[in-house]
C-alpha cells in the first residue's frame, strides 16, 4: 500500500527519526558497556529507556502514515524498506527488554552470563541498524535531491550514538548504577562523535554545492534559505555540535550535563532541517 504525503510535512515524521535514532545508539552504547565493561555499569532503566524512545518514535510514525491501527501491515512486504525497517526495529526492542530483564533477581536466566553476552552482542548490531536506516531510507529516495547520497546515513548514525552517549550518561546520573563510572572518557567519546558530525556535514554541503547535479545544488539553496541556514550553521552545528564538544573537553561534571542536554537539542535540530527540507515534490512511502 502507498502512502502519500503532501509537502507540509509534520513534526511527527522527523521525531519518529529523532527517537528511534536515541534508542538505537542508547542500545548500542549500553550493549557495549555491559559487554566490555561489565553489567554493574549498566541498570535497569538504560534498558527500558530505549523500548520508550522507540515504541513512542514508531506511534508517531504510524499516526504519520495515517490509519495506525493497521501498522500491522508494515510487516507483510519483505520487499519495503519501510518493513526492513519496522522488523529492525521491533527486534531492538524485544532484545532490550531481555537485557533488562537481567536485572530482575528472580528471572530464571538472570545469572547466565553468556546469554547476557549473546543478547549485548545481537542488541548492539540491531541498534546500530536502527540508528542507520533513517539516514538510508532518505537516501533511497530520488524525489529529493536534498538526500540523495550514501552520506546521509552515516551522518544520522553518528547523531543516533551521540544522542545514545548523552541520554546514557544522564541516566547514569539520575538513577546510579554505584559503580565508579569514567564519566570522562565518555566525554572524549562524543567530542569525537561532535568532530565527525562537524566534518560528515561540511563535507555533504561541499560536495551537494559543488559536485552534485543542477537538481541538488538547487535543493541545496533552498533548503537554507531563510532562516533555516541560522537554524542548521548556528543552531545544529553551533550549540549542538561545536560548544558541547567543548563543554566535554574540560570533564567538568555540571558542563557535561549542559553538554548532554545541548546534543538532544541539536540531534533534533538536525533532523527537523533534513526531513523538512527541499519541499519540491511529494513523497511516497511503500508499505
Amino acid at each position: 500500500m502507498d502512502q502519500k504525503h503532501t509537502p507540509n510535512w509534520g513534526w511527527m515524521l522527523y521525531a519518529d527519526f529523532y527517537l528511534s535514532a536515541l534508542g538505537g545508539g542508547l542500545l548500542v552504547l549500553a550493549s557495549l558497556t555491559s559487554l566490555f565493561y561489565g553489567p554493574q555499569y549498566v541498570n535497569v532503566a538504560t534498558f527500558l529507556a530505549p523500548i520508550v524512545a522507540m515504541g513512542l518514535g514508531s506511534s508517531l510514525l504510524l499516526l504519520e502514515l495515517g490509519h495506525p491501527f493497521r501498522g500491522w501491515r508494515v510487516f507483510t512486504n519483505p520487499k519495503s524498506f519501510l518493513t526492513l525497517g519496522a522488523s529492525i526495529m521491533t527486534i531492538s526492542i524485544a532484545l532490550s527488554l531481555l537485557l533488562a530483564s537481567f536485572y530482575i533477581s528472580n528471572v530464571p536466566w538472570s545469572q547466565s552470563t553468556g546469554l547476557r553476552n549473546l543478547l549485548s552482542v545481537l542488541a548492539t548490531l540491531t541498534g546500530f541498524g536502527v540508528a542507520f536506516y533513517p539516514g538510508l531510507l532518505l537516501g533511497r529516495m530520488p524525489g529529493r535531491p536534498f538526500w540523495n547520497g550514501p552520506l546521509l546515513a552515516p551522518l544520522f548514525l553518528l547523531s543516533g550514538l551521540s544522542t545514545g552517549v548523552a541520554l546514557f550518561c544522564l541516566i547514569e546520573k539520575i538513577w546510579p548504577t554505584g559503580a565508579q563510572f569514567a564519566f570522562c572518557s565518555f566525554n572524549i567519546l562524543n567530542t569525537l562523535f561532535m568532530a565527525a558530525q562537524l566534518i560528515g556535514w561540511s563535507t555533504y554541503v561541499y560536495l551537494k554545492r559543488s559536485f552534485a547535479s543542477p537538481k541538488e545544488v538547487t535543493a541545496l539553496r533552498d533548503a537554507f534559505a531563510g532562516g533555516r541556514g541560522l537554524l542548521f550553521w548556528g543552531g545544529f552545528m553551533g550549540l549542538g555540535l561545536v560548544l558541547p564538544g567543548a563543554l566535554y573537553l574540560t570533564c567538568g561534571a555540571q558542563a557535561a550535563m549542559v553538554a548532554h542536554l545541548l546534543v538532544l537539542i541539536g540531534a533534533l535540530m538536525m533532523r527537523g532541517f533534513v526531513v523538512t527540507a527541499d519541499h519540491s515534490v511529494s513523497l511516497e512511502f511503500s508499505r
